[in-house]
């Protein structure tokens, strides 16, 4: 889905992502890099392929959008044990 706003165009990807078209720039959105460590460590159990799949979801919103910018936002763990 396409909106417009000040005239500047984005794209709002169902991928979890918005590409702003004017400025090459792709928006990423609740990556869960660093938690499947984090919760195995504690306890929890979370499959490895977490991981995986948002780094292929990713790998296709740059192969599909071509960004000039890449911004994370969000959902990641910096943590001394993961």
């Amino acid at each position: 889905m396409e909106i417009s706003f000040h005239n500047q165009s984005f794209i709002l990807d169902g991928r979890r992502a918005l590409f702003w078209r004017e400025k090459k720039w792709l928006l990423f959105a609740d990556a869960h890099w660093g938690k499947t460590h984090f919760f195995q460590k504690h306890g929890l159990s979370v499959g490895h392929g977490v991981f995986h799949a948002d780094l292929k979801r990713l790998e296709e919103l740059i192969h599909d959008h071509q960004p000039e910018m890449l911004i994370c936002l969000g959902d990641l763990i910096h943590h001394e044990q993961s």
